[in-house]
């Protein structure tokens, strides 16, 4: 009798041990039987539900971050070997410099995006007061003497200081990443706005570029995404900024969005409820 109402249990191990890596959409049988062991199968193939889901998320973005790499590797490569066919002329030695020098550095951008990536639930939970009023003041300042924001016009409005507890390191890559995010689009104009909604603290960045869609507006956030491959390849993005800005909100209790505007262009909204 005993050895009848185990057998489901016994099935539902045997094919526990048969799972690995490389049969993760395997599960287990489900007893037509209405008890605590047909509840048990159901969890455990929720259970495996999810583990695939995880695997299958780890190797696309392991496969997305190869490709990111890729292409700088193989342009980096190309200038040398090129270069080094023609090792007589001085002045193309120096444009392969600096076209080395831009390749490197996007290497070096997207070495650090994916570091973070993979160390934000690793991460130690640093918590102090940050003014992201004076926050953005700051980065909006250095913004302005850069060079792909050179043709823009850049403005911080943030009247009253804005204090949100967090990690002050994180809270200035999420800032600088949709503050970068804006100038790349823009046309002409970029505007970081800090300011209090009742019981929340709002950080909007708006640019006057083209916008984005809204069919587009949750894709956005997905890793290597890029509405316009070839224009956003060009500026040296690796489609991780928005996906690494909406987690930094996140580890902060707040949220990331992009919202309708009256004016043209995108404006990304980050939201912290902040308490007393």
């Amino acid at each position: 009798m005993v050895a009848r109402a185990l057998r489901p249990v016994e099935a539902i191990r045997r094919e526990l041990a048969d799972i690995t890596g490389q049969s993760l959409d395997r599960r287990v049988p489900v007893p037509s039987t209405e008890d605590v062991i047909a509840d048990l199968a159901r969890t455990t193939n929720a259970t495996l539900d999810r583990v695939e889901a995880a695997a299958t998320r780890q190797r696309e973005f392991t496969a997305d971050a190869a490709h990111e790499l890729r292409s700088p590797l193989a342009a980096l490569r190309a200038q040398l070997e090129s270069s080094l066919r023609h090792p007589e002329s001085v002045e193309d030695w120096r444009e392969v410099v600096r076209e080395a020098t831009t390749d490197v550095v996007r290497l070096q951008h997207l070495a650090d995006d994916l570091l973070l990536l993979a160390g934000q639930g690793a991460a130690p939970r640093v918590r102090e007061p940050v003014d992201l009023a004076a926050l953005a003041e700051d980065l909006v300042r250095e913004h302005q003497h850069l060079p792909e924001s050179a043709a823009l016009r850049l403005r911080c409005e943030a009247p009253a200081p804005a204090v949100l507890p967090g990690n002050p390191i994180h809270l200035d890559r999420l800032l600088r990443n949709l503050l970068t995010n804006a100038c790349r689009h823009a046309r002409t104009e970029v505007t970081v706005t800090v300011a209090r909604a009742g019981r929340d603290l709002l950080l909007t960045v708006h640019d006057d570029g083209p916008g984005i869609p809204p069919a587009d507006r949750a894709r956005v956030f997905d890793r290597f995404t890029r509405l316009d491959a070839s224009r956003t390849r060009a500026h040296g993005g690796a489609g991780l900024g928005l996906p690494i800005a909406r987690d930094l909100a996140a580890s902060h209790a707040g949220t990331l969005t992009i919202e309708d505007t009256e004016k043209n262009g995108a404006l990304l909204v980050a939201r912290f409820r902040v308490r007393g």
